[in-house]
């Protein structure tokens, strides 16, 4: 077996096929003014799905079957309570029957709005802790970084 064989067989064994989807593709002209015989085009990751980014979405593409295949019943998401992230795992999580619990940094204010609004509407409260602060080694991270 060829390795482009190989390495097409290690992706739809470790894939979820249902989340391989396609994007348009734009050719962008006069993008390169000081390469005006460049061929340059943009990728509509956009348009993969409503709730998750197309970088994030490629990243689900193993990461699910791999919790999957775990066994575990449940995800705990660690972010900000406006999130994108949280908000569209924890969707993806949900459609495969995978209970979701979230550990959220406090919004700035009492008012339930965007992605903090969705959220609440697809996981219980009683399984949503919030923080003043998220410690721990990403705030250290961050920290270290003069975040």
């Amino acid at each position: 077996m060829t390795k482009s064989r190989q390495l097409d067989q290690l992706i739809r064994e470790k894939t979820d096929p249902s989340l391989i989807h396609s994007s348009r593709i734009h050719r962008l002209d006069s993008y390169l003014p000081q390469l005006p015989n460049a061929d340059c085009y943009i990728k509509r990751e956009d348009e993969l799905n409503p709730a998750v980014v197309g970088g994030k979405w490629r990243k689900y593409l193993s990461l699910l079957p791999a919790i999957a295949r775990s066994g575990a019943d449940e995800a705990i998401l660690i972010g900000s309570a406006h999130s994108n992230n949280v908000m569209g795992l924890a969707q993806l999580l949900i459609q495969r029957g995978i209970g979701v619990s979230a550990c959220l940094k406090r919004p700035g204010g009492d008012e339930l709005t965007g992605n903090h609004l969705f959220l609440r509407m697809l996981v219980d409260a009683g399984k949503i802790r919030y923080l003043a602060t998220i410690s721990g080694p990403r705030q250290r991270l961050l920290q270290s970084n003069g975040r």
